[in-house]
């Protein structure tokens, strides 16, 4: 077996964010090829729905942008300024020679968002899912925003499918403070026969 195919099937096996920030480490230099390889559709599915719902000339927040897949399916579709966190170092060393982002901001486990930061737009693609970031993460990404502001995330197959994030995301839609304006399933790796749900909420002025 390839070492590239042994990541992938490891990212949905650990649960332990000190060992998916390891597997990550050693998937970094193989990752794009990997999933380009694989069809991977969430990037341009997430970064077309946001544009129907924000200004290109808006701000956005790639949220764990990874290697930068998804910085440039946002800028493929005409976002002019783009923002990334990704606290794994290989993958973000790896996404800022991409020349992509305006700016980086630091941040970690302990503190995934940038402090004392928020935007109207937010752009988080297979972040909040299984094999990467825990379910807590979409409501502390919704603090993030500023009133009106809106972000775009995916859940795939494997996330759609495990209690614990739904748990959230029902949370989410009764807290009354957000609104779901938009959500589409569709191909999320091809070759893989995977899908994922693409959602948008706004957050609501008072």
């Amino acid at each position: 077996m390839e070492p590239k195919k042994a990541f992938f099937s490891a990212a949905y096996k650990i649960n332990k964010q000190e060992d998916i920030n390891t597997l990550y480490d050693q998937w970094a230099g193989s990752y794009d090829q990997e999933l380009m390889e694989m069809g991977y559709q969430s990037p341009i599915r997430c970064a077309s729905a946001l544009a129907k719902f924000m200004p290109l000339e808006i701000p956005v927040l790639d949220f764990g942008c990874g290697t930068g897949l998804s910085g440039e399916a946002l800028q493929k579709v005409g976002f002019k300024h783009i923002f990334g966190t990704e606290i794994n170092s290989n993958m973000r060393e790896i996404a800022k020679r991409k020349n992509i982002y305006k700016e980086f901001f630091m941040t970690d486990t302990v503190n995934p968002f940038p402090a004392a930061t928020e935007f109207y737009a937010i752009c988080a693609v297979g972040v909040i899912s299984a094999g990467a970031g825990p379910p807590s993460l979409l409501r502390q990404s919704l603090d993030c925003l500023k009133k009106e502001g809106i972000i775009c995330f995916s859940y795939n197959d494997h996330t759609l499918s495990n209690p614990s994030y739904m748990d959230v995301l029902k949370e989410v839609e009764e807290l009354g403070e957000f609104e779901e304006v938009f959500s589409e399933y569709g191909d999320h790796l091809i070759k893989k026969g995977l899908g994922s749900t693409v959602y948008i909420f706004r957050k609501k002025t008072k």
